[in-house]
């Protein structure tokens, strides 16, 4: 190399040994510049994985905090929901046994108090079967819910739905 030239000409004389310590320390400089710069390389590319591994791991932890969210408002409206949904059949239920105890159409008009005694009837049962769909819906959040299918008759969902809505929409 160029360097044993020049440290063959300004060796002393006869200093072949020189010369070869001066290459051999050449050499392991520029073997440990080539370790350090493949260290630095190597450790760059460490950094890169490990800052990719944190953007995607920052990139799930706001799409749960996104879904988590979303759930937190859907979970406020189906309580703002059930609220009312639970209140409409309690009111009818007050309202016509009120009627009722205050035998407000008379103690003669049976057919009348048989009729609100179906109301109640009715909104009792819708009550009944709100809560029981609450309660599964917590059976499903904690994984104990068996699935029992069965045929329902829709018309009476229809009239029923009808019959508990009737007074809301009059109004």
């Amino acid at each position: 190399t160029i360097l044993t030239w020049i440290g063959f000409f300004l060796s002393p004389e006869n200093a072949a040994l020189w010369i070869v310590i001066t290459n051999r320390c050449y050499a392991m400089v520029a073997i440990w510049t080539t370790v350090f710069i493949l260290s630095l390389k190597k450790k760059e590319k460490s950094l890169r994985e490990e800052i990719t591994w944190r953007e995607e791991l920052e990139l799930k932890l706001y799409e749960a905090i996104k879904s988590a969210d979303k759930t937190k408002k859907e979970k406020s409206a189906f309580f703002a929901s059930m609220s009312h949904d639970l209140r409409t059949p309690l009111n009818a239920i007050i309202g016509f046994s009120d009627l009722i105890n205050n035998k407000i159409h008379g103690e003669e008009t049976f057919d009348k108090y048989f009729e609100y005694s179906i109301d109640i009837h009715n909104s009792s049962q819708y009550l009944l079967q709100l809560i029981n769909d609450i309660l599964d819906m917590s059976k499903i959040e904690s994984g104990h819910f068996i699935l029992n299918k069965s045929e329902v008759d829709l018309p009476e969902i229809v009239y029923s739905c009808r019959d508990l809505l009737s007074v809301s929409a009059a109004q």
